[in-house]
């Protein structure tokens, strides 16, 4: 099944595991998704809750709220 999306925010679970992923371009030469502060170098893909995705509290619950906030803004800034 193919699904047409403008975007995706990629929150992730207690492990990470990439090994999945299939999109050109995404992943690093060891099979991880790269980001810069939750930005992928894929148009339109876009991460939360990676560790030190900003810092030491990206993937903590309680810390994750400041990395999901400057990401809000920016996709907001991207669509207007």
């Amino acid at each position: 099944m193919d699904i047409k999306v403008d975007t995706v925010v990629w929150a992730t679970g207690y492990r990470h595991d990439d090994t999945w992923i299939e999109i050109p371009g995404a992943l690093n030469e060891d099979g991880v998704l790269t980001n810069q502060d939750g930005v992928t170098p894929v148009e339109g893909l876009y991460t939360l809750g990676r560790p030190w995705q900003r810092d030491r509290g990206s993937s903590l619950l309680g810390y994750v709220r400041r990395d999901a906030e400057r990401l809000a803004h920016r996709l907001v800034r991207q669509a207007s």
